[in-house]
């Protein structure tokens, strides 16, 4: 056999060979012959020729790593794709000569897909020659070796134009197909294989720009990198050094940064120096919630150490201020939405090591107060460094929705130290609300129980994420915490505990309405006040509040209690009867907070027979048609207040009793004059209006009209007119 198919994973080949053996005695005995592990090898006389072409695979898998020797450095370097391509080869086993054209398909770098590579390589025995060229001659290169030699000799030539470097970056760069990046450069180098580091050769960078878009909106403009001047690079066997000591300068809007070389030997010492300058407006770029950042960092340090396991080493400072830069200086400030107002001149002293983060020095001022921070933030979970922040709260201003000081301006002292050597991490220590205030229309119970379901404390967070906070901070507030609206007043203290994760929190304590009063149809002053976080896992604090009012010499009281999220709502009156003995129901207690007195008659009778034989459901149905209407009247009562009149008074519903039902009855008080004042009363069959004139100080005109469209035995009127109407005309006597 002669030929045959030969297949390695998914790299298939057709393989065409032919040996023509010479004999000792010079005689030529010509025959086909396999190439096969059971032939003998042959002699060094032999005629040899080999012809190999590749077949389309069953699937374009990577087959790349059916090749020997560079397999592994493709997958180390994260390059995948499928062969295709012929080879001849003809001479004798000591040295074959001929050329192999190949072509690199579905090329993808670190996953990013790059265009085709076509090469070819020439076989002269053991001296090959390899040449690439991809797309357009953005990339072309050579190489030349010898594989016999010792050591491996080797020279390459390698030359970009505007070569792509985005399969090389980062996958949050090259996943936008806005973002680019190319470079323009030339590369030669010779020397030993086996001591590469030893090489000589030059690098010349000639040309780099770049656009990155960070903000997935079109509109936003992109920012640029540009290289400036042109920075080559020399390669001594005695270490690396550009030329004059220039450095590659990378410009933007942002900043400047230099990278040059400092006593760089590889592979001993990898000296690349960084250092620059860079604006904090890239951050709000950058991070969407950055609301605020303004002023320059400088920094400088490098990458240091062996090749083989490097180290960054770079310190970072604010800019300071001077004769040079004194028109175009700003002060560093950062802030977010969640943490307003921003920390406003930041003095900054930190250093960035491969390991670390170490804070020696940074302070701010925070509104009125100030903030300062120092310590470790170990960047290695691997190696147990440990991560040890302290954090200090001089009269701090926030803006931050804190336990029960949601939507307050906050002033607050505090230590905190965040510690651990692994997450998550354990923050530890105490806030104290040294004040807080609000202006705002504010719910009592909502200021407490919406900022625990907010989304910085809120019991539910991203399912994916480990927590990475484990809180162990008591918060604390001596009568200092205020707020003050059109409908509220009151004082509140707090001795509260937020353990749990920023995940899952858990808050337990007490927080005290001190004093206080708010405003429902009269004013209530707050007699007791207390919040109780029993449940450290649910925010949903218990409730007892309790209130007072005085209206007409009777003092009506509000308590509150059970769950924030079910709060139960009582009302009582003292002293709880008339003065002919009669009780006060909850429903004429109503009507004296919306009116100022009790009803002419008594309701107690006429509700309490409703209720018997039919276990009070009519009395229940007459309280939940009251809160009904209640609902009803503020929001009449707000569109009224909105349209800027003051014709119409306080606008309120009652309930009154009619054939053993509870009807609701909608009240419009008009004030027509100074002594004039009418009322007009609807229900669903009743329209009445009455109304009283001052004649004198001591004595008033009363006068009414009702209308009543039902007749008396509860049918309806078929002609269409009043069934029933009537006019009642009495005088008020007032003696001092």
């Amino acid at each position: 056999m002669k030929n045959g198919t030969v297949q390695h994973g998914t790299l298939i080949s057709l393989v065409d060979a032919k040996i023509i053996r010479r004999s000792k005695s010079n005689l030529v005995d010509q025959q086909s012959a396999d190439i096969d592990k059971n032939e003998p090898s042959g002699s060094a006389e032999d005629q040899v020729n080999i012809s190999i072409r590749s077949l389309p695979a069953d699937s374009p898998t990577n087959q790349l790593e059916f090749f020997p020797f560079i397999a592994p450095l493709a997958a180390k370097a994260g390059v995948a794709g499928t062969v295709s391509g012929s080879t001849k080869l003809s001479g004798n086993f000591k040295k074959l000569i001929g050329v192999s054209k190949l072509k690199l398909e579905n090329v993808t770098i670190l996953g990013s897909k790059v265009p085709a590579v076509v090469g070819s390589l020439v076989i002269d025995g053991s001296k090959m020659e390899i040449m690439a060229d991809q797309g357009g001659n953005a990339l072309k290169g050579r190489l030349n070796f010898d594989f016999l030699e010792k050591g491996i000799p080797y020279s390459w030539f390698l030359a970009t134009k505007n070569f792509d470097l985005r399969p090389f970056l980062p996958k949050v760069f090259s996943s936008d197909p806005r973002n680019f990046a190319y470079v323009t450069a030339t590369w030669s180098l010779k020397g030993l294989f086996q001591d590469w580091w030893k090489s000589t050769g030059s690098l010349d960078i000639k040309n780099f720009e770049s656009k990155i878009h960070t903000k997935k909106e079109y509109s936003k403009p992109p920012f640029e990198i540009k290289s400036r001047d042109l920075v080559q690079v020399k390669m001594r066997p005695d270490g690396w050094q550009t030329v004059d000591g220039k450095s590659l300068t990378l410009e933007s809007i942002h900043g400047a940064l230099q990278l040059g070389l400092q006593n760089s030997k590889p592979p001993e010492q990898l000296g690349i120096s960084i250092n620059g300058k860079l604006s904090l407006e890239i951050l709000r770029t950058i991070i969407p919630k950055i609301e605020v950042a303004t002023g320059q960092v400088q920094f400088n340090g490098g990458l240091f150490g062996p090749a083989q396991d490097p180290k960054i080493n770079l310190s970072f400072s604010d800019t300071k201020i001077s004769a040079e830069t004194a028109s175009t200086w700003q002060p560093v400030s950062i802030g977010t939405a969640e943490f307003r107002p921003p920390i406003k001149d930041m003095k900054i002293e930190a250093t960035l090591t491969s390991d670390e983060i170490q804070i020696s020095s940074l302070k701010g001022n925070k509104g009125t107060g100030k903030i300062s921070a120092e310590g470790v933030i170990s960047l290695n979970r691997s190696n147990g460094k440990l991560t040890d922040l302290a954090i200090n709260l001089d009269e701090a201003s926030f803006l931050y929705p804190f336990p029960i000081v949601k939507n307050f301006d906050s002033i607050l002292d505090g230590n905190l130290r965040i510690t651990g050597s692994k997450f998550p991490l354990l923050a530890g220590g105490q806030i104290i609300v040294k004040r807080a205030r609000s202006n705002r229309e504010i719910d009592i119970r909502n200021a407490i129980v919406e900022s625990l379901r907010s989304s910085s404390l809120g019991s539910s967070g991203p399912e994916s994420l480990d927590p990475s906070i484990n809180f162990d901070i008591n918060i604390l507030a001596n009568d200092s915490i205020s707020f003050n609206s059109r409908t509220a007043q009151a004082v509140l203290s707090s001795d509260l505990k937020l353990a749990g994760t920023e995940i899952s929190p858990e808050i337990t304590g007490v927080v005290e309405l001190k004093k206080g009063k708010f405003l429902y149809k009269r004013d209530f002053v707050i007699q007791r006040g207390l919040v109780n976080f029993d449940d450290p896992v649910k925010p949903d604090p218990s409730l007892d509040i309790s209130a007072q009012s005085e209206v007409s010499g009777y003092k009506v009281n509000i308590t509150i209690s059970g769950k924030a999220s079910e709060p139960i709502v009582d009302f009582s009156i003292d002293p709880p009867t008339r003065p002919d003995g009669s009780p006060i129901t909850k429903l004429e207690i109503i009507q004296l907070l919306n009116r100022g007195s009790l009803p002419e008659q008594s309701l107690a009778v006429a509700l309490s027979n409703v209720g018997e034989g039919d276990n009070g459901e009519s009395t229940a149905a007459t309280e939940a048609l009251n809160l009904l209407a209640g609902q009803v009247e503020d929001t009449v009562q707000r569109v009224f207040d909105l349209s800027g009149q003051n014709i119409i008074r306080q606008v309120y519903i009652d309930t009154y009793v009619s054939d053993e039902k509870p009807i609701a009855r909608f009240n419009l008080p008009l004030s027509l004059t100074d002594d004039l004042d009418l009322i007009l009363k609807v229900d669903q069959s009743t329209v009445q209006i009455t109304s009283e004139l001052a004649l004198h100080d001591s004595i008033s005109l009363l006068g009414g009209v009702e209308s009543n469209s039902e007749k008396k035995n509860g049918t309806a009127n078929r002609q269409g007119g009043p069934a029933d109407t009537g006019v009642d005309v009495k005088f008020k006597f007032a003696f001092p």
